[in-house]
């Protein structure tokens, strides 16, 4: 097994790959600081800031993943003017990201995730951001890029921020479909979202929570009832399902009835924030390289285990795989 995703690693290194990502981007910001003494105004802590990173979140992050797997990525989405906006901009540019796609919407706020830890825990976070539904131009630019793109792959990545809905995901899959490009769905199953949409994607990524809204059980449920579960989701939708749990691993349903679980391999995890996103960049890559669907979340497992040792938002680049399969 280890050869084999050495060769995978190896495969994807000497591969060209072309994903658009289409999604929320959201600048994520990490301050850490010492715990200085209790506020004489309220009952919580004062800071002292040691350091303040900032990073491309949400959509940014999957397609940062993808830019340091060496994938030539595009990411398509909406933000607001401003610093915000700016300081995201160049950060997408520093990995290489074609941001020719980003839209500037002048009535939003792009979106801001600040996570406030002292040490390694974290004890607040504050969200900045406008989570109505984009507009209608804003769909039409989004069909524009996408009707020029050169892709082997299109992502879907919600985070809820508004810029995902159901008009522009059946855009996205008819315009995918008919050039012929697969798309994945990690798409945020909220109250009210016609699942429907999603017909014609080629992998539908929902999460435990999604899945146990969609399936009626408890999300307790989840993790023993995994393999039930994804298949009653490929039953439910007639596509492709890759079931994510986080500690309990990932499983896999497939429309032609196979059915494959993948262990999560990291059980001691520093921090899982945008783990996911490696897995649906890591499965994208592999893909676009012509690696099979199982062979692809098998490396998407592997890549979440270096992602999850990391402090806060992070890649996993190639040469990190091959030290970690070189030291398993």
């Amino acid at each position: 097994m280890k050869q084999k995703l050495m060769g995978l690693v190896k495969h994807i290194a000497a591969t060209k790959t072309r994903i658009i990502v289409v999604g929320d981007v959201i600048l994520d910001v990490f301050t850490t600081g010492d715990k200085e003494r209790m506020s004489s105004e309220a009952p919580v802590p004062v800071v002292r800031v040691n350091d303040r990173k900032y990073l491309p979140g949400g959509a940014g992050n999957v397609a940062a993943n993808i830019a340091v797997l060496g994938g030539e990525t595009k990411l398509v989405s909406v933000i607001g003017a401003g610093y915000s906006g700016s300081r995201l901009q160049d950060l997408l540019k520093s990995y290489q990201i074609n941001i020719e796609g980003l839209v500037i919407d002048l009535t939003r706020r792009t979106s801001r995730k600040e996570r406030i830890l002292i040490g390694t825990e974290q004890i607040v976070c504050v969200a900045d951001e406008t989570r109505n539904p984009v507009d209608h131009w804003v769909i039409e630019k989004v069909a524009e890029t996408l009707e020029s793109n050169g892709s082997d792959i299109i992502i879907l990545s919600d985070y809820n921020r508004g810029m995902i809905n159901e008009i522009l995901v059946s855009r996205v899959i008819e315009i995918g479909n008919r050039q012929n490009k697969r798309v994945l769905a990690d798409v945020h199953i909220r109250e009210g979202f016609d699942i429907s949409s999603l017909k014609g994607v080629y992998l539908f990524t929902p999460n435990r929570f999604e899945a146990a809204h969609l399936v009626d059980i408890p999300v307790t449920e989840i993790g023993s009832r995994r393999r039930e579960v994804a298949t009653k989701l490929v039953d439910m939708m007639n596509i492709n399902v890759l079931l994510t749990i986080d500690g309990d691993g990932m499983v896999l349903a497939l429309t032609d009835g196979k059915v494959k679980e993948f262990p999560a391999i990291e059980l001691n995890p520093v921090c899982v924030s945008g783990a996911g996103d490696t897995v649906v960049g890591t499965i994208a890559v592999s893909l676009a390289a012509g690696i099979d669907i199982v062979d692809a979340v098998m490396l998407s497992s592997l890549a979440a285990a270096v992602a999850v040792k990391k402090p806060a938002t992070s890649t996993v680049s190639l040469d990190e795989l091959k030290k970690y399969l070189t030291n398993m």
